[in-house]
């Protein structure tokens, strides 16, 4: 009776959290879909092979996607024999297989997600959960129409459209939305594939399909040709792509910092070929440039890959897309206002800038996305600087001030799929400069952006990437950053460094700030004041504070 007992409790126990979990899910399905959940967190992707038959007539795909995973050391709770697999609606998962096993049991608790029991195969998973070496794999297969991109890349999803010679043009935009739009994965930021990735694309004769990485083969059969690319490092869902075209290829090999070749391919449309082999002549200066600021290009076995999309672009790893039309700026247009902008065309250098920042280096939640986007913003600036100067750089961060908005923090919201301001860039990129003119040593921020590289092929924390940077001081000001990072990271508002004339002497103090705010600021002769959030003298007889316009502020005289 005992032993009846225990194993009737065993089963209500798993019944009853198991339903708390999912009435869970159903009380907030964004939290469930962005979230580190139970049923997510005991397992370790390691590898994505992805085999995708788009139907262009009917804008539909059919595919199967086997997922190689490990078992980790979270295995502990009653829950954990369920997996969460991520698929957006209306695509639907038709089958799926464990082992060879078919899956029959399993729920969808939301349009997005799929939870699948594992009680039938538990001994077999509890049996080498602390094999290293074993890795398990899932196949699912899966068909239907998925969602249509709006406004990619920004408004993510599929794009079914037409190139200027009304034939047919396919490509995937994803980061926002998630890779779960295109196909059934495990749809979170910081779990990166491992090993990598296979992708096998078919398509009709005449047309190439693109992914990340190199391209192992192409398979010919009758009617169609399948496409195998192969991805060697660690991938972020989102920068997973397929684009499907009538492109035309050419390839080059650069010598860059360590004289090492670095492969580089360029797929256009067919009529685009001329006006890209003479627009992409920039790459060279560009990896030229960014292996000096940020140390080697991270991807050198998979190469480096610009493929012409029907939208602005897309920092998809070793594969940029690129629809900038072939001109310099942002499609011809100086988002600073100061004529720089038109020195370079903006979507290679910013996209390519994300190899460093976004790819190699990895937000762990979107909500610190500002990690991607500050530094490639600023990478812009590096590139100016690189070629006409440090002035031009300096020239061209004042001027995209003028796109900062200060609507909301640069930091979003944590375990919601919610980044933050798009501030992250232009603000962010100006956070940079502010921190780069306290460090007051141009050979120490190198070291700094170089160091970074102990961060690539994982994901990291706003905390973690702060912590480093505050590693780097100035000798003389020995000024920690941490108050500088909560106001320009955790707050919308500019803190304002207020003055005023007293008896003969100027005082100053911060205010609209953190609390605790006493970051230095540099004035136009080179010397350093440090005002806190209490009124300071600084010097008597100054009364016109001459602050050196690098710094992202506002100053406010105080009458009495």
């Amino acid at each position: 009776m005992k032993i009846l007992f225990f194993f009737l409790s065993i089963f209500f126990l798993t019944k009853f959290y198991s339903q708390v979990l999912l009435d869970d899910v159903n009380k907030d399905k964004v939290q469930y879909l962005a979230s580190n959940s139970a049923y997510r967190n005991w397992w370790d992707v390691q590898h994505y092979t992805l085999d995708i038959q788009p139907d262009i007539t009917d804008q539909t795909l059919n595919g199967k996607v086997s997922i190689d995973f490990k078992i980790n050391s979270n295995w502990n709770k009653i829950s954990d024999n369920y997996m969460q697999i991520d698929l957006q609606a209306p695509l639907l998962i038709d089958s799926m297989f464990l082992k060879g096993k078919k899956i029959n049991h399993y729920t969808k608790p939301t349009n997005s997600v799929y939870l699948i029991s594992f009680s039938k195969f538990l001994p077999q998973l509890i049996g080498e959960r602390n094999d290293t070496d074993t890795l398990l794999s899932i196949d699912i297969y899966y068909s239907g129409k998925p969602i249509t991109a709006k406004n990619p890349p920004w408004d993510g999803g599929m794009i079914w459209t037409k190139d200027s010679m009304k034939r047919d043009w396919i490509a995937v935009a994803c980061q926002g939305i998630g890779g779960s739009v295109w196909f059934p994965c495990k749809d979170i930021e910081y779990d990166e594939p491992d090993r990598g990735v296979d992708v096998f694309i078919h398509t009709i004769k005449k047309m190439k399909a693109v992914s990340n990485g190199r391209l192992v083969e192409v398979i010919a059969n009758e009617l169609k040709d399948v496409y195998h690319w192969r991805v060697t490092y660690p991938i972020n869902i989102y920068d997973i792509t397929m684009d499907i075209g009538y492109y035309v290829s050419f390839e080059e090999k650069l010598k860059l910092k360590n004289d090492k070749e670095l492969d580089c391919q360029y797929f256009v449309l067919d009529y685009e070929f001329e006006k890209a082999v003479k627009q992409f002549n920039q790459v060279k200066k560009i990896l030229t440039s960014f292996e000096e600021w940020f140390g080697n290009y991270p991807f050198y076995n998979d190469g480096y890959k610009v493929v012409q999309t029907p939208f602005l672009g897309m920092e998809h790893q070793s594969a940029i897309a690129y629809g900038n039309d072939f001109k310099n700026g942002y499609k011809g247009t100086d988002l600073s206002k100061t004529g720089w902008g038109l020195k370079f065309d903006f979507i290679l250098v910013h996209e390519t800038g994300h190899e460093w920042f976004g790819n190699a280096i990895s937000s762990f939640d979107i909500a610190d996305m500002w990690i991607h986007e500050a530094f490639t913003t600023y990478s812009e600036a590096l590139y100016l600087e690189s070629y006409y100067g440090k002035k031009a750089a300096q020239a061209y961060v004042k001027g995209i001030q003028c796109r900062i908005k200060n609507d909301i923090p640069i930091i979003g919201v944590y375990n919601h799929r919610q980044e933050g301001s798009g501030d992250m860039y232009f603000k962010g990129a100006n956070m940079i400069q502010m921190y780069r003119e306290l460090l007051d040593d141009d050979a120490q921020f190198k070291k700094m952006l170089v160091g970074m590289g102990q961060f690539w092929y994982k994901n990291s924390t706003s905390k973690e990437i702060e912590s480093y940077m505050n590693e780097f001081r100035n000798p003389i000001l020995k000024a920690d950053f941490s108050k500088m990072f909560d106001q320009y990271l955790r707050t919308k508002q500019v803190p304002i460094l207020e003055f005023k004339k007293l008896k003969g002497k100027t005082l100053v103090k911060w205010s609209n700030c953190v609390e605790g705010f006493d970051m230095p600021v540099k004035l136009k002769n080179g010397n350093f004041i440090q005002p806190t959030t209490e009124w300071l003298t600084i010097k008597k007889g100054l009364f016109n504070l001459r602050i050196d316009p690098n710094f992202y502020i506002e100053i406010k005289e105080v009458k009495i």
